[in-house]
């Protein structure tokens, strides 16, 4: 019983908390059920604020999951012209990556999610599905405040395939790039 452990210690065994303390936000609900992990485990608040009850706590909690689930960079409207400028601002940063071609056409996908890391952006696999052909048929989406780009790749594997999908999104990205200009500007 004590709230040394509320964060950062591991306790995988524990199935029961104790809360003696009232909860004060959403992290501290976070950091509270997160103590006892196991199947079937409970949480116990021996004292709770009234204008914060943990049902509205748990209210709270649910709708931050959501919109964190729910967010999607490219879908954002309401982007400001600074943040605009900061992802630009990325991507020109991080033109190098695209312009080494032998590398992107070794390690494609490794270079992708370089490139999403480098600017900020979602790199993902939509799906993948193989046919009677035997064939991998992959999408992938490359996607930032500025921009989305698919790829779609076949391959004997889903390593081959998900390369592929890469493959053509770089290839993608290298010529929108270029056409905006940032070759000239990278060779400066």
């Amino acid at each position: 019983s004590t709230s040394v452990i509320e964060e950062g210690f591991d306790v995988p065994e524990a199935n029961v908390v104790i809360s003696y303390d009232y909860l004060k936000d959403t992290v501290e609900l976070s950091q509270r059920f997160g103590r006892a992990r196991q199947k079937d485990s409970t949480l116990t608040l021996m004292s709770e604020r009234k204008d914060r009850p943990l049902s509205a706590l748990k209210d709270v909690k649910m709708r931050q999951e959501s919109i964190i689930k729910e967010f999607n960079p490219a879908t954002n409207k309401k982007v400001s012209q600074a943040r605009l400028q900061s992802q630009n601002d990325r991507e020109r940063a991080a033109f190098s990556v695209l312009i080494d071609e032998a590398r992107c056409k070794r390690n494609p996908l490794e270079v992708l999610n370089m490139y999403a890391a480098k600017t900020r952006a979602v790199s993902k696999m939509e799906s993948m599905e193989s046919g009677q052909d035997r064939i991998f048929r992959c999408s992938w989406v490359y996607s930032s405040l500025t921009r989305t780009v698919d790829g779609r790749g076949e391959g004997n594997t889903k390593k081959q395939a998900q390369n592929q999908s890469a493959l053509i999104i770089l290839d993608k990205l290298r010529q929108m790039d270029t056409s905006k200009g940032m070759m000239r500007t990278f060779q400066q």
